[in-house]
């Protein structure tokens, strides 16, 4: 008994995946390569326009076939390889510089925004045609006039206006209506020490000094009242068993012995009075502080 031998199926012929050995429902169509000629069944969605063909001639297709392109800005035809089919647009980089339209492009030309020439930039972002233009447009540090202490002072940039840190301390914010509370807690906490001959009003040492609220710095009629601070070592004020913070009611007692009953009762029905510091009110207690700190340190120089 002789085997039937296999019909070679014919050029175009389409069948299902299953019936011809693959394991998928999709129609292959039988066909050669359009370059080598070798038969093959294909799956019908990997045919294009230009025909099959197979993976090591579609390579060389690919790699070595060009394509000729129109230049965009030009005209020009010039060949490119098939992979830079669709980003391939000018045949030069003085076609692609010139077909730009944005004012950053570089063969526009540019004004000088200093002598008023016109240039070619080199820099996307260039706006000067020399460096010689660039020094004249940058502001040069010269000496100023403070306007807080009065003091003629060198910059040290060129946006400087004060001579030192504490000068610009109320004036960091634009709006006159924020001067921040901290530097007047900061003028007060001086002034405190400076009054108490700058040593403990307890103990009488003079080192690890801290001003103390007798009344809290929440209530705004007393934070920034003179009266109502007292200068003490760091042992008095908050570290040590007898200090102002873990043991209040014995300190107390004892503020009231040091200063007088009626002081204390002065300064209670002070800070039962609602108070709230103007814009104006806030610049006289700074100046009414440094005038303090200024006359008392020149007092203890002699």
């Amino acid at each position: 008994m002789t085997l039937a031998k296999k019909k070679k199926p014919s050029i175009g012929e389409v069948r299902k995946g299953t019936d011809i050995g693959f394991n998928s429902h999709n129609k292959y169509i039988y066909i050669a390569c359009v370059d080598c000629g070798i038969e093959k069944w294909v799956d019908n969605h990997s045919i294009n326009k230009t025909g099959y063909r197979c993976k090591e001639c579609s390579n060389k297709f690919k790699r070595h076939e060009p394509i000729i392109i129109k230049c965009k800005n030009c005209g020009k035809e010039f060949e490119v390889p098939r992979w830079r089919k669709s980003s391939a647009k000018f045949c030069s980089n003085e076609c692609y510089i010139a077909s730009k339209t944005t004012a950053m492009s570089y063969h526009k030309t540019r004004v000088c925004e200093t002598c008023g020439k016109d240039f070619l930039p080199t820099q996307w972002n260039q706006k000067y045609c020399s460096r010689k233009c660039f020094s004249q447009s940058v502001r040069v540090r010269g000496k100023k006039i403070c306007p807080t202490c009065k003091k003629e002072f060198t910059q040290t940039r060129v946006s400087s206006k004060f001579c030192s840190r504490e000068c610009s301390e109320p004036f960091k914010i634009k709006s006159p209506t924020k001067i921040k509370k901290d530097y007047i807690d900061k003028l007060w906490a001086d002034c405190v020490k400076l009054l108490a001959g700058v040593k403990c009003e307890y103990c009488g040492k003079d080192t690890s000094l801290n001003s103390h609220h007798i009344f809290s710095r929440s209530n705004m009629s007393l934070r920034w009242d003179l009266e109502n601070g007292i200068c003490l070592c760091a042992s008095h004020h908050v570290l040590g068993l007898f200090s102002a913070h873990k043991s209040p009611l014995e300190f107390a007692e004892w503020i009231k012995e040091k200063r007088g009953v009626e002081w204390y009762d002065r300064l209670r029905q002070k800070s039962k009075v609602l108070t709230k510091h103007t814009t104006q009110d806030k610049l006289d207690i700074i100046s009414s502080f440094r005038g303090i700190i200024r006359n008392t340190k020149e007092i203890q120089n002699g």
